[in-house]
């Protein structure tokens, strides 16, 4: 027992997180303008995508869904079974619930006797599998890849339900609520979604710059004093290098002095030739701009 219990004490391991995937709004967009409504199964595509974003469902909760789960009266909602069968309410926005309407009467599930009918079925007339749904979602990311090449990374259903609630995150919705929307048992979980959120880190980065106390670095450009005396310098120099021998400068200790932008004295002291060093000074500003 007692080994057991020192077992149990040690401490995991500790490992990377990997960040929360999600979509932007216009690849998003992009993805469900891709079925083809002119045909039966691309109606169907379409609703099922728009209800799989639109409700935050997992997977299984979608595979679960029947027609008696569907409310399409004001207030417009579907009932999801979530994990440990806890049931929860989402409500619809109104595009999805036209979808949904012109879908369910298509198929005849809009009559009370086929309320416990599948929402959505394969080709056999049976509930949708893991497989298919994923099926049919890779099958328009990879139409929409061509329009959006920041889509060329891999797209699960269940980056649609992280979309969501990114998406509600971004919009100010609270992370209680977010936990409500998504069946979250922690408000816990839906923090990943804020850490993840780069957008909304710019943004309050951009709130505080103003009052940032990180000063800009003046332009040496703007600074008359140091222009006027890199040009005496120079000047002068060059009157030297002319009335005296090139290798009595060789070893000439050079003091120089000059005012910044901020009015505040810069000091030099080196074994340069007064002309070697402004010119190492010119061609070193000369680069950095």
């Amino acid at each position: 027992m007692l080994q057991c219990q020192k077992i149990l004490a040690i401490p995991q391991r500790r490992h990377a997180r990997p960040t929360v995937g999600y979509l932007f709004k216009e690849d998003l967009a992009e993805i469900l303008a891709q079925p083809d409504l002119r045909n039966r199964g691309g109606r169907r595509d379409a609703v099922l995508l728009s209800i799989l974003y639109d409700t935050g469902a997992r997977v299984q909760e979608l595979i679960d869904l029947s027609a008696g789960d569907v409310r399409l009266d004001p207030p417009a909602q579907v009932r999801l079974m979530g994990k440990g069968r806890k049931m929860r309410a989402v409500p619809l926005m109104d595009k999805t619930v036209q979808l949904l309407r012109d879908h369910m009467h298509e198929n005849h599930l809009d009559r009370p006797e086929q309320f416990d009918q599948p929402l959505f079925r394969n080709g056999r007339d049976q509930r949708l599998s893991r497989s298919g749904i994923r099926y049919i979602l890779q099958k328009h990311v990879g139409k929409a890849r061509s329009k959006r090449p920041s889509l060329n990374r891999t797209v699960t259903p269940h980056m649609l339900r992280h979309t969501k609630g990114m998406h509600l995150l971004q919009s100010g919705i609270s992370p209680e609520m977010i936990r409500d929307f998504l069946g979250h048992v922690d408000v816990k979980t839906t923090q990943i979604y804020a850490r993840a959120n780069l957008e909304m880190k710019r943004i309050a980065l951009e709130r505080i710059s103003d009052s940032s106390p990180v000063r800009a670095i003046p332009s040496w450009q703007q600074n008359k004093n140091l222009l006027e005396w890199l040009l005496l310098c120079k000047t002068s120099e060059n009157t030297h290098a002319s009335s005296e021998p090139r290798s009595a400068n060789r070893n000439q200790i050079v003091m120089w002095s000059a005012t910044n932008q901020d009015g505040l004295a810069i000091k030099g002291l080196g074994r340069l030739t007064a002309h070697s060093y402004c010119l190492r000074i010119i061609n070193l500003m000369c680069s950095c701009t």
